[in-house]
């Protein structure tokens, strides 16, 4: 019965492994990009702040409470490694309503990668017209 209590603590129904206690998962992928998830259920948008530290990225969470008879006080920092690929400037971070913050990155080969149109610009100019003879 013991083996069962802790296989459902770190599974869910599925059987998924689940993250628990603003525990962090780093996900990367072949072409750069990078996926970090954090658990953060109990905590409000307002609670938490998301930091680039030099070559670090630093997630903290802040929740008080009080009620009648009670003090809740929970803290936690997440520190990890932004990889050397990564875009700092394509940093984001999305909370989602099941309680996970997803921080994504793209990385510089992903960018230059990635096919987009440039659009041409039609200009007058001062300048005499060279291709009229």
């Amino acid at each position: 019965m013991r083996a069962v209590q802790m296989v459902d603590t770190f599974l869910d129904d599925d059987m998924q492994l689940r993250i628990r206690d603003n525990a962090g998962q780093l996900k990367m992928e072949e072409n750069g990009d990078f996926t970090y998830r954090v658990n953060i259920q109990g905590y409000r948008p307002e609670e938490l702040k998301v930091d680039i530290e030099g070559d670090d990225m630093v997630i903290q969470g802040e929740h008080k409470e009080e009620r009648e008879n009670e003090h809740v006080y929970r803290q936690f920092r997440r520190k990890f490694k932004i990889p050397k690929e990564a875009l700092k400037d394509s940093i984001r971070a999305d909370m989602v309503d099941t309680g996970l913050l997803i921080i994504t990155g793209q990385s510089l080969g992903a960018v230059q990668a990635q096919k987009r149109n440039i659009p041409i610009e039609q200009k007058k100019s001062d300048k005499p017209d060279l291709t009229k003879k």
